[in-house]
Order: structure tokens, then C-alpha cells, then sequence
């Protein structure tokens, strides 16, 4: 499936959680709890459609994309073109069984066409799962903090100066081969671990499940090249962490994290002003945060793309 797949991808600026190496990895972590049942529709020569279902084991019979209820992130069909995306649906709602979406984006042609088909014999529920929030780069800005004003650089320079109190500041952004990505990892996961995280229990060293699925993930993402770990150290400590990709023009943060120890200093916040450096010097289209909106995104942008849950049922 991952040509086929990655082409058309390829063709749409798709979020990570729509890539052939998220399904991937999310069938290897999760297979215990689905059932796998990925549908393809195409005209003999190419693939028109694919949609990474799955049936959860012990539930009610009814489909959901793989892995969107462990992980959160906005999932969607892939598809090449409408007329082909609502082909696949009409036969995928003739076979009678629920269907449930947990985020999707708002504006996608799935949401409509489910609608569209479901309410004329059936019933179709469509209702807010919140938005996801990314920083368009395409605003002539040559510095991140020239999107600021002077008080937020103030701020920043302040928080700079704090770091450098503590001794030597420095920032890797590494782009990890299938070989170094185990210790970057382990690292990264790490730092993450020196936080609230930790002490709940929902860290990636803790959490058995996210933990190995992003490990998992990251090793795919590192064999095909897209994989960008970042790392601050202060005086020597690691101090904060990113998990990224860099594909399709955007570079995507999936994990952050940081040694709240030196919460003083902001050093998540340090550190993603270099992620954002990185992405405009590389030209990017943008930044995705993925996730849903919060306060410290809100300082970074307004923009978002809204999701919502559909459940569909013929």
C-alpha cells in the first residue's frame, strides 16, 4: 500500500495522521484492540481512494479510522478527487454499518458527502471536536520574532538571558537516520518525562501505547528521511524536546515537551522560536502544532483549522 498511497498524499497537503507510515504504525500498536479493514477503491491502474478503517474488537460492529480514538489527531479519508471520494462512501454506507469519525477537518468534502448520502436514508450526527492550530510562514517575515511585537521580543530576550544565566544554551535540530534515532529518542522522551507528564503518568516513557506508537512512528519516519528531533540544553542538561516531520512543505510538531525544573526560563518556549527559525529559513509553507488550540499556541497564532466528530449511521 505505500506507493499507491504515499501518491496520493502526495497530491493534497495531507496532515501526518493521514500518511501511509500513521497507519502503519498505528496497525502495529493498536492491532490487539482492532480489527483491520483499510478499503481501497481505484479503476485498475492507479488508487482513487483509501481509508485506513478498522473495527474496534468487542464493540457494536462499526467502523472507525484506525488509531484517531488513541491518538486524537484529525484523520480523513485519502482521495484523489470528490467524484471518487463519494463513490467510495455511497458503497461504504450500502454496507449498513455505523460509521464513526472522532475529528476530521471541518472543511473536508467528507463531512458534506456523509451528510448528504446518510440523511436520506439514515441519520448522520456532525458535531465540534475542536480545532487544530498551525502558523502560516508566507507573511514576508525574514525572523520568528519579527511576527512579534516589542513587548513579546522583550519577553523572549528576557527569557534568552535567563537560560544563558544557567550557563551554555544550545539547540540541536537533528534529522535522524534509521540508525541514530533510538538514543535521539530516547532523549527526547526523556525530557518529556521531567514534566507533569511524568508525574501523571501519560509521558511516552510511561504510557506504554502513545510511547510505543510514536517510537514506532518516529523509526518509519527516520527511514524515509522526514523525521526532525529538537533538543535544547542548558548548561549541559537537557532542558526541552520536540518530535517533528518535515514533509509535503510543512513541518509538523507531534510531541513537545520540557524540564519543568527550569520552567523559569521557558525553555519549550526557547526552543520552538528555533523550530519556527528552521522551518522559514528552510521555506516552508508553515508550521503545524496539530493537537487542539491552547493559551500557549494562542501566543504563537490565531489561525486553526476546526474539526469536527461525525457519526454516521445508514
Amino acid at each position: 500500500m505505500a506507493e499507491p498511497w504515499s501518491a496520493l498524499t502526495a497530491e493534497r497537503s495531507s496532515a501526518p495522521s493521514d500518511g501511509f507510515l500513521w497507519s502503519k504504525a498505528a496497525a502495529q500498536t493498536f492491532q490487539r484492540e482492532y480489527s483491520l479493514s483499510v478499503r481501497v477503491i481505484g479503476n485498475g491502474t492507479q488508487a482513487l481512494v483509501i481509508a485506513p478503517l478498522a473495527q474496534r474488537r468487542g464493540y457494536l460492529p462499526r467502523l472507525e479510522i484506525l488509531g484517531v480514538s488513541e491518538l486524537s489527531e484529525p484523520s480523513d479519508f485519502v482521495y484523489r478527487d470528490e467524484a471518487a471520494l463519494k463513490e467510495f462512501i455511497r458503497e461504504l454506507l450500502a454496507e449498513g454499518r455505523p460509521l464513526f469519525l472522532k475529528r476530521v477537518p471541518a472543511t473536508s468534502p467528507t463531512v458534506r458527502i456523509l451528510s448528504d448520502l446518510c440523511n436520506r436514508r439514515g441519520l448522520a450526527l456532525v458535531r465540534p471536536a475542536g480545532s487544530t492550530p498551525w502558523l502560516p510562514l508566507d507573511d514576508g517575515a525574514k525572523e520568528p520574532e519579527d511576527r512579534f511585537n516589542s513587548g513579546r521580543r522583550s519577553d523572549l530576550r528576557r527569557l534568552r538571558r535567563k537560560a544563558e544565566a544557567l550557563r551554555k544554551v544550545e539547540v540541536r535540530l537533528l534529522a535522524e537516520t534509521a540508525a541514530e534515532v533510538d538514543d535521539a529518542l530516547l532523549e527526547a522522551f526523556s525530557v518529556e518525562d521531567h514534566s507533569w507528564k511524568g508525574r501523571a503518568g501519560s509521558s511516552l516513557l510511561r504510557n506504554s501505547r502513545s510511547g510505543t506508537f510514536f517510537r514506532t512512528y518516529a523509526t518509519l519516519a527516520a527511514r524515509a528521511g522526514t523525521l526532525r528531533v529538537a533538543l535544547l540544553h542548558v548548561g549541559g542538561k537537557p532542558a526541552a524536546m520536540q518530535l517533528a516531520v518535515e514533509e509535503r512543505g510543512r513541518l509538523s510538531l507531534l510531541k513537545i515537551g520540557y524540564d519543568d525544573s527550569l520552567q523559569a526560563c521557558s525553555p519549550g518556549t526557547l526552543l520552538l522560536l528555533e523550530s519556527v527559525r528552521y522551518a522559514m529559513h528552510r521555506g516552508l509553507q508553515g508550521v503545524d502544532f496539530l493537537g487542539t488550540e491552547a493559551p500557549w499556541t494562542k501566543a504563537w497564532t490565531e489561525r486553526s483549522r476546526p474539526c469536527v466528530a461525525v457519526r454516521a449511521y445508514p
